[in-house]
């Protein structure tokens, strides 16, 4: 279980100052984003760059210094949170995390979300709240490391096929798009191809084609141009059943209530 501490957003700190010297929080865990380019490293004799919205997570018992970048004008500005926990090392294990290392993630608010949530409910107090910091934290180490794997996978030869297939999808989404089709454009078999889609994206390429759909076909609604018919056609469901079923589903009310609700 992760017990909440303190955090920090948009911390600024002072030119050439590096923070880990007599660091107060070596018992707990420190999960740190960076805003802006910085070194760092686990001595001050050997120090790596980082890039801004880089993240560092440093387990409790590891000193691990950071700061701004050589001849710089200005400090650095971070984003932290900082918690106790009952887990060990054993949870970066899992995830396949390294520590005090510079991770490479694409959402440089990814820290940020985490931390006004656990904030709000630190400072609401509603019924089981320090369970759901709990959680939160857990989440955040999950999305941290599945952003990290991203990010490892992104120019990789298996990597570069998926996402050439998967914008021809989305930009050509009223096709009649099956997994083996997809599955032949990217020179896979229909079941590595569907278990590589979910390894880089999180949901099966037939799930995101129904949600990209369904997206366009909102918007399409909102506008009253066409009839639900046609945008049943346009968006490329097999047929206006089909559509209608899917569309109250996903948004509870049928394509026709939706427009008359707006």
């Amino acid at each position: 279980m992760y017990q909440y501490s303190h955090t920090g957003i948009n911390t600024p700190h002072q030119p050439g100052e590096f923070v880990g010297a007599d660091n107060p929080n070596l018992k707990m865990w420190r999960v740190i984003q960076h805003c802006t380019d910085f070194l760092y490293g686990e001595s001050m004799n050997e120090l790596y760059e980082g890039r801004s919205e880089q993240i560092l997570i440093v387990p409790p018992g590891h000193e691990l210094f950071h700061g701004p970048k050589k001849n710089a004008r200005t400090g650095f500005v971070d984003d932290c949170i900082i918690f106790y926990s009952n887990e060990n090392e054993e949870t970066l294990k899992q995830l396949n995390l390294p520590i005090c290392k510079a991770l490479d993630v694409q959402d440089k608010f990814l820290l940020r979300r985490f931390i006004n949530e656990v904030s709000n409910e630190r400072m609401l107090k509603q019924s089981g709240y320090i369970l759901r910091i709990s959680s939160l934290i857990g989440e955040m180490l999950v999305e941290i490391a599945r952003e990290y794997e991203k990010q490892r996978c992104i120019t990789s030869p298996q990597m570069l096929a998926i996402e050439k297939v998967r914008k021809e999808m989305l930009l050509s989404y009223s096709k009649p798009w099956t997994v083996d089709l997809l599955a032949e454009l990217a020179g896979y078999s229909a079941s590595h191809f569907t278990h590589l889609y979910k390894k880089f994206y999180n949901c099966s390429p037939i799930d995101e084609l129904l949600q990209h759909r369904l997206m366009i076909a909102k918007d399409e609604l909102t506008k009253k141009r066409l009839s639900v018919t046609e945008i049943s056609r346009k968006c490329g469901f097999v047929s206006l059943y089909h559509f209608s079923q899917y569309f109250k589903r996903q948004v509870g009310v049928s394509p026709s209530q939706f427009c008359k609700n707006i």
